[in-house]
């Protein structure tokens, strides 16, 4: 058998093992929440689940670290919008969790931190920006409300482009 070193560790492998450390964290948390180490927003067990999975969400992968190590740039990494779900459902894997409202919830908690993404809120202001949008109903009204003026200007768009091929025609 050959045996690995550290050099060979493979990136997921590491994520596997900080979404195993976040499932035992918020797993802790729930069953004492009222150990006043765990009453601040961030310390909760929702407050923490968000910023470990947004934290992790905005780490570099392994070829982007090289490339920062390279250039010695100092930049901020942004939380990918698209891993977050994936992240939320690996912890609730690890939980054993799959019920109907644990379903719910994550999807909540996902479009949270998704739209804080889309804002590029740094994780250190993430539960902050969450309070101040509305919580999970706020910020499913503003994703909504977007959508639907995004859709709507699609549309107005569109019939511009008609309008002014249409006017385009008369002149010819």
């Amino acid at each position: 058998m050959k045996k690995k070193n550290k050099s060979q560790k493979t990136h997921h492998s590491s994520r596997q093992r900080k979404t195993e450390k976040i499932a035992t964290q918020y797993q802790r948390r729930l069953e004492s929440p009222d150990n006043p180490k765990f009453k601040t927003p961030t310390s909760s067990a929702a407050g923490y689940l968000r910023c470990k999975i947004y934290r992790l969400a905005s780490k570099p992968d392994a070829n982007e670290r090289g490339k920062r190590a390279k250039t010695k740039k100092r930049t901020r990494c942004r939380p990918d919008p698209r891993s977050i779900p994936l992240l939320l459902a690996e912890v609730f894997d690890q939980l054993g969790k799959t019920a109907k409202g644990d379903r719910n919830r994550l999807r909540l908690i996902a479009h949270e931190l998704e739209y804080a993404a889309e804002h590029r809120v740094p994780p250190k202001f993430l539960i902050g920006f969450i309070h101040q949008n509305g919580g999970s109903k706020g910020i499913e009204k503003l994703r909504a409300a977007k959508a639907r003026a995004d859709e709507s200007l699609s549309n107005s768009n569109q019939l511009s482009v008609v309008r002014t091929f249409g006017a385009m025609c008369v002149v010819d």
